[in-house]
């Protein structure tokens, strides 16, 4: 019995070891999303509902239909 959590807890190990990122991976990944949320998905500016984050982007204008 003793073996077997042994051997448990070695997988478990390596497995979680294997999960986790590196700090400079993160860091670059972290500045990759916010620059593009920032400049794909938020319309910066001063007046009241600026900064907003969009649900959707598109390149097309809305064009609401009748």
């Amino acid at each position: 019995m003793r073996n077997y959590f042994s051997f448990l807890f070695i997988i478990l190990s390596l497995w979680v070891k294997s999960q986790t990122i590196d700090n400079d991976k993160a860091h670059r990944r972290y500045w990759y999303y916010r620059t593009r949320m920032i400049n794909d998905f938020m319309k910066i500016g001063k007046n009241q509902g600026d900064c907003l984050v969009f649900a959707e982007r598109t390149k097309l204008k809305t064009i609401l239909k009748k």
